[in-house]
């Protein structure tokens, strides 16, 4: 049986509606079971980068079939910069990000609207795909991501 296309395009508006205006974020460590789940920012993860658009909160397009895709015309970059377990560390590989609405850095127990997955390489199977995953924090390298798109499958 296939789902309802209009359910698709009501379920990403809504995603759209509460994230949009948000931030992504890139972690190192062990990704969590769940979007909901607290991160252990002393013993098992490090945040790597808070990616926004053009320097604000982040922006999508409208849906298009069961696709939200960022704002065309908009720029997702941020600095890479260490806080965490290994915040000391010169260079940490992203293993997931995750997406979070406005006032919502990630790190907290959540129940609002989130979307987490998983980070690598281009050729990966990850859910975002960065042309390089290991990430050097040196005041000034910055990580970005000129295509995003969120699909929900039936």
């Amino acid at each position: 049986m296939k789902a309802n296309p209009k359910l698709f395009q009501d379920a990403l508006t809504a995603v759209r509606t509460s994230i949009g205006g948000g931030a992504l974020y890139l972690y190192a460590g062990t990704v969590p079971a769940n979007a909901d789940d607290a991160l252990d920012m002393v013993n098992t993860h490090t945040e790597l980068a808070i990616i926004k658009a053009n320097g604000g909160p982040l922006a999508f397009d409208p849906p298009v079939g069961n696709v939200l895709s960022k704002a065309a015309a908009d720029t997702w970059e941020g600095l890479i910069s260490f806080d965490g377990k290994e915040a000391a560390s010169g260079t940490l590989t992203a293993t997931f990000f995750r997406l979070c609405p406005s006032g919502d850095n990630g790190r907290a127990a959540g129940t609002g609207p989130r979307v987490q997955g998983t980070v690598g390489g281009a050729a990966s199977a990850a859910d975002l795909k960065l042309s390089n995953p290991a990430l050097t924090a040196n005041g000034t390298n910055k990580v970005g991501t000129a295509i995003f798109n969120l699909n929900l499958n039936n």
